[in-house]
């Protein structure tokens, strides 16, 4: 039982580093611009790979120390700064870790060792890539995101977690609601820009989303997808509102129209009925 645990942890580690890795990188390979580049979390254009790559500096580029490529080792030998240019490690590389780790061993303690577990333990492992990508890039990664549909269709035609017609029911309603979404957003635009000297470019709710939530909605299925949609709204407007908060007593920065992520919403609400939706 103890060995059980301490190896979920590791791999909860292990795991996390990978998202890290994968986070640092794969934003990139998709062809940011010069002027996204600059607004993504400070990276610099010397930053970009060219390919994946072994973990490296998100300032200079350069190769990180060996002790550094995880964040827990990072954080407890002393090996947060670059050798290059001295810039820290972000707090983010720690936390994943952490998260990933506590996810794994929950799951251990409801799950044990059996399929659930791998399968649960995966789509966290995919959400809390995607979530890392959009908050820090505003950006829902095609190279994440449609591999992802095709891995979702094997686990429910081979695991029997959910049956294949309650996976594309709930693939369908994410689809068109969430698609409803973003063409009221796409309203609310036109309406807002029709009073502005200076155009909102911005969108809330982005295809990226669209495609997201649909993927969610397969995941979950049907009819827990409707749950899903109203926790998304819910988990939506909370985050939102402490984000605004944030920027308006600590920042200081606020503007109206300031982008949000809304992913992290979507991955939440879908994680919950994951968890919890047969309960």
């Amino acid at each position: 039982m103890v060995l059980g645990y301490v190896l979920t942890i590791v791999g909860g580690i292990v795991f996390g580093g990978i998202v890290n890795w994968l986070a640092d990188q794969l934003p990139f390979l998709g062809g940011l611009d010069d002027d996204e580049e600059q607004e993504t979390a400070g990276h610099a254009a010397t930053a970009k790979p060219q390919g994946l790559t072994v973990p490296r500096c998100l300032k200079c580029g350069a190769r990180r120390h060996i002790l550094s490529f995880l964040g827990l080792t990072a954080w407890c030998l002393g090996k947060r700064r670059c050798e290059n240019c001295e810039s820290r490690l972000p707090f983010r590389h720690l936390a994943v870790e952490v998260v990933l780790a506590a996810a794994y061993c929950l799951l251990w303690m409801r799950e044990g060792m059996i399929p659930l577990f791998w399968i649960l333990s995966f789509y966290l492992t995919l959400f809390v890539l995607i979530a890392v990508i959009d908050i820090e890039h505003r950006l829902v990664l095609n190279i994440v995101v449609f591999p992802a549909f095709v891995i979702v269709l094997i686990e429910v035609m081979l695991s029997g977690r959910i049956g294949m017609n309650v996976a594309l029911m709930g693939y369908a309603v994410g689809q068109i609601v969430v698609l409803g979404f973003f063409l009221l957003g796409g309203v609310y635009l036109w309406i807002v820009n029709t009073a502005r000297q200076q155009p909102v470019t911005e969108v809330a709710f982005g295809f990226g989303d669209v495609t997201l939530a649909t993927l969610c909605g397969l995941i979950v299925g049907f009819p827990d997808v409707f749950q899903m949609l109203v926790l998304m709204i819910l988990f939506g407007g909370l985050i939102a509102f402490l984000y605004i908060l944030y920027r308006v007593i600590i920042a200081r920065d606020y503007h109206p129209h300031i982008p949000i992520a809304y992913g992290p919403a979507i991955l939440l609400s879908a994680a919950v009925m994951l968890l919890w939706g047969g309960l």
